[in-house]
């Protein structure tokens, strides 16, 4: 194995361990009652430009089509974990929104009158 080859094997082992090292992320992500607030969505969306670029590169420069697919990956989990990270602060802030009409409304809460 010449020394190109073996950095392009690391190279690549490296980036498929990274895909895999997402899931995690997306996991808890997604299990994240709190609306997913200690992720950032700026970050992650730049995680996923670079990518971009990275795959714009290989395919149009390097022409290797496998690393373009596997930095595709990359691009892709990115913008789930953005993607979902949005879906759960929406849906946080819709069930925060329930609760506070909820405690004001005159059901059940602060409005409540308490004659008796």
């Amino acid at each position: 194995m010449t020394s190109v080859e073996f950095a392009t094997a690391v190279f690549t082992l490296c980036n498929v361990l990274r895909v895999l090292a997402y899931v995690p992320q997306i996991l808890r992500i997604a299990q994240d009652a709190d609306g997913a607030r200690a992720v950032s969505c700026g970050t992650w969306g730049l995680f996923a430009v670079s990518h971009l670029a990275t795959v714009y590169y290989t395919a149009v420069v390097a022409r290797d089509t496998v690393m373009a697919a596997l930095f595709g990956c990359n691009v892709f989990a990115c913008l789930v974990i953005v993607g979902l990270t949005l879906l759960q602060r929406h849906r946080s802030a819709r069930s925060r929104a329930r609760i506070a009409v909820a405690a004001f409304s005159p059901a059940g809460g602060l409005g409540r009158s308490h004659r008796t």
